[in-house]
């Protein structure tokens, strides 16, 4: 499964209000999470394992993570288009 997007700043204080640390620039963010689900799903591949890639359904228009889908965290809180993925390619 891949790494989710990343939380919006912006969203800070609506988690729960934990203070999240949010290190680097948003770009940077998005861009290692990016570069690290592309290394895992090659490592994925190479070891023959399925490699599940729900990030764009995850992200909003900017590429964070969708505060809608989450658990108003940092995590998913509707699995809506995990169970789609898992029932259109595993069951």
């Amino acid at each position: 499964h891949n790494v989710v997007p990343p939380v919006n700043p912006k969203m800070k204080t609506k988690c729960l209000n934990r203070a999240f640390p949010f290190i680097g620039s948003d770009h940077e963010r998005k861009q290692y999470t990016t570069y690290f689900n592309s290394l895992l799903k090659q490592k994925c591949k190479k070891h023959d394992f399925i490699f599940i890639d729900i990030y764009s359904d995850y992200a909003d228009s900017q590429g964070f993570l969708n505060i809608e889908l989450s658990d108003n965290t940092v995590h998913i809180g509707n699995p809506c288009h995990l169970k789609k993925f898992i029932d259109a390619n595993i069951l």
